[in-house]
C-alpha cells in the first residue's frame, strides 16, 4: 500500500491555552480529551503496523471504529491493517469509508482504493479512481517513484482490452460497465436492493447484452425472488445465448434453492452439452455447479488440470476468490476420491493467508487427519446456508419466537417443517460448528438442535463428539453441551478420539488427559 513521502515539517503552532473556558472559539475540554485519546490510540496502532502486529492493531481499531464512526483517519488505519493481513476486500471497504467521510479525499486514499478495486476484481472502478486523482500531487506524495504512472497505464490497458472484447465505443462501454461493477460490488456485500438499480441502469443502456440480465437474475436469486430470477436466466438462454454458462449455472442453483431438485438436475445435464470453458473463472463456476450435487469426479476432472499445470495461460490464471474456490473444490473432490496426498498438494497454490474460513478449515482437517463433518465423512464444498436460505430463515423465525417464552414450544407446523427440512438444518449446523471453536457458539447451536427435536439431531451431536470429524477442543465442547441438555451424565464414561487414539473415561478426565497431551496445565 502506498505511503506518504514525509519530507515536510508538520509541527503546528500550539500557543493557545487549553484550559476549559479559556476564550471564545476554543475547543471544549471534553473535545480536547477525546482528541488526545484518539491521537494516542492512533500512535499505538501505527507502531503495531510498523511491527506487523496486525491482529493486535485490529483489536484496537475495532474499538475505535465503534467509538469514532465518522473519523476518516481511523478507517484509513483500519484499511491499512486489513491490507497487511491480506484481507483485501475488507481493506477496500475501509478505504471506501474513508472516501465517504472526507470532503476532499487525500490523493493517497484514492490511489490505495484504486489498487484495492483492481486487486479485488473491479478494474473499471479502479480506472475511475485514477481519473479522479490529481496525478501531479500523487507523484509528489510518492516521491516521484513512478509507481502511480505505472499503475495508471496498467488500468488503461485493462480497460482497452475490455472495450475491445465487448465491441463497444469506449465512452458507451464505460457508461454501461461502471454501474455493472457497482452493482456487482453491492451484490458481493449481500445488498440486492442496492445492486438492483445499478443493473437496471445497465440494462436500459445495453438490453441486448447478457451481463445485465444475468446480474439482475442473480440479484433476484439473492433476494429470494426465485421466479423473477429464473425469468432473467431463461431470457438469456432463449433469446441471447443458449450456451451462456452464467445463465445456465445460476438457473440450476436457483431451481435448487427453490426446492425443485428434479428440474435443476435436468438443466444440470444440459451443461455437459455446452462448449467446454477455457477460462479459470468459468471452469471454477462449472465445477461449483456440479458441487451442488456432490459430483466428485466431474469436479476433480475440471480442477485437477487447473491446479497441477506447471504454467498457466492468461485464460487459466488463478487468483483471488477463483483461486480459493479452485483449491477447495480440488482438495475436497480429491479427498472424496481417495487422493488425500494430492489434495494436500493443492494447498501449495494458496499459501497466502486469505481469510476464507472454509479453505483454512479444510487444510487444518486434512493436516490433522480429520474426516469430514457431513454424512459419509464427507467435507463441505461450500457453506450450505447459501442454498438453503428459505430453510434457514424459517428456522430463525422459530428460534426468535422461542426467545419470547421460557419453554420451548414446538407446534405441529414446526414439526412438519422440521421433518421435511431437518437434513438441511443439520447440514447447516454441522458446518457452523465445524468452522468455529467458540464454545458459546457451539453450545448455542447444538442446544437449538436438541431443544427443537430436529430429526436426527441427537445422533448428529453424538457423532460430532465421538467421531473424528472435529478438532479435540471442538469435540470436548460438543460433549459438554450434551451434559448441559442432559443427553449424557457428566459421570458417564464415553469413548473419544484424542490425538489419533481412542480413550474411554468421564468427560472431566478426558479433558484433563487432552490438556496433558497438549502440555497444558489443568485449569
Amino acid at each position: 500500500m502506498a505511503k506518504k513521502n514525509n519530507s515536510k515539517n508538520n509541527n503546528k503552532n500550539n500557543n493557545r491555552s487549553n484550559r476549559p473556558g479559556g476564550g471564545p472559539g476554543l475547543p471544549k475540554f471534553s473535545d480536547l480529551t477525546t482528541d488526545r485519546f484518539l491521537a494516542s490510540q492512533k500512535a499505538k496502532v501505527e507502531k503495531l503496523l510498523e511491527a506487523e502486529e496486525f491482529d493486535e492493531a485490529l483489536e484496537t481499531l475495532e474499538v475505535l471504529t465503534q467509538k469514532y464512526p465518522n473519523r476518516a483517519e481511523v478507517f484509513e488505519l483500519l484499511g491499512a491493517t486489513y491490507v497487511g493481513m491480506n484481507y483485501l476486500e475488507a481493506g477496500r471497504d475501509a478505504f471506501e469509508r474513508v472516501l465517504e467521510l472526507s470532503p476532499k479525499p487525500d490523493v493517497l486514499t484514492r490511489f490505495n482504493l484504486a489498487n484495492l478495486y483492481a486487486l479485488t476484481g473491479y478494474p473499471l472502478l479502479a480506472y475511475e479512481q485514477t481519473r479522479l486523482t490529481n496525478m501531479i500531487a500523487l507523484n509528489r506524495e510518492l516521491g516521484g517513484s513512478g509507481e502511480a504512472d505505472q499503475f495508471v497505464k496498467l488500468c488503461e490497458a485493462v480497460v482497452d482490452e475490455m472495450v475491445a472484447e465487448n465491441k463497444l465505443p469506449r465512452e458507451r462501454f464505460m457508461a454501461f460497465g461502471l454501474p455493472v461493477e457497482r452493482g456487482q460490488l453491492a451484490l458481493q456485500r449481500n445488498e440486492p436492493d442496492t445492486a438492483r438499480p445499478f443493473f437496471e441502469e445497465a440494462l436500459k443502456l445495453e438490453p441486448n447484452l447478457a451481463i445485465p440480465h444475468n446480474s439482475l437474475g442473480l440479484t433476484e436469486m439473492v433476494a429470494g425472488n426465485y421466479e423473477a430470477a429464473l425469468t432473467h436466466f431463461r431470457y438469456v438462454l432463449d433469446k441471447l445465448d443458449a450456451n451462456d454458462l452464467d445463465a445456465r449455472a445460476n438457473q440450476v442453483r436457483t431451481l435448487l434453492m427453490k426446492g425443485d431438485r428434479a428440474e435443476a438436475q435436468t438443466h444440470l445435464a444440459q451443461l455437459s452439452t455446452m462448449p467446454a470453458p477455457t477460462e479459470a473463472d468459468d471452469l471454477v463456476k462449472l465445477a461449483m455447479t456440479y458441487a451442488l450435487f456432490d459430483d466428485d469426479q466431474k469436479i476433480y476432472d475440471l480442477m485437477q488440470p487447473l491446479l497441477t499445470a506447471e504454467t498457466q495461460s492468461e485464460d487459466e490464471e488463478l487468483e483471488g476468490e477463483t483461486l480459493e474456490d479452485a483449491v477447495i473444490l480440488g482438495a475436497v473432490s480429491a479427498t472424496h476420491l481417495g487422493r488425500k496426498t494430492e489434495a494436500l498438494s493443492f494447498f501449495d497454490k494458496a499459501k497466502e493467508a486469505t481469510g476464507n474460513i472454509l479453505l483454512e478449515r479444510i487444510g487444518l482437517a486434512l493436516t490433522n487427519n480429520e474426516v469430514g463433518p457431513r454424512s459419509g465423512e464427507r467435507f463441505h464444498y461450500f457453506d450450505p446456508a447459501t442454498i438453503y436460505a428459505e430453510t434457514l430463515e424459517r428456522f430463525r423465525l422459530m428460534l426468535e419466537s422461542d426467545t419470547e417464552s421460557e419453554t420451548v414450544e414446538v407446534t405441529e407446523a414446526d414439526r412438519t417443517f422440521l421433518q421435511a427440512k431437518g437434513d438441511q438444518i443439520l447440514d447447516m449446523i454441522a458446518y457452523q460448528v465445524w468452522t468455529t471453536e467458540n464454545p458459546e457458539v457451539i453450545v448455542s447451536l447444538l442446544m437449538q438442535v436438541i431443544d427443537f427435536e430436529v430429526p436426527g439431531g441427537v445422533e448428529l451431536v453424538k457423532n460430532m463428539a465421538f467421531g473424528r470429524a472435529y478438532t479435540e477442543p471442538q469435540r470436548l465442547i460438543i460433549a459438554s453441551s450434551m451434559v448441559i441438555v442432559e443427553v449424557i451424565d457428566k459421570d458417564t464414561k464415553v469413548t473419544m478420539w484424542l490425538k489419533g487414539m481412542q480413550f474411554t473415561d468421564t468427560l472431566a478426565r478426558l479433558a484433563a488427559r487432552f490438556q496433558e497431551m497438549e502440555g497444558l496445565s489443568p485449569e
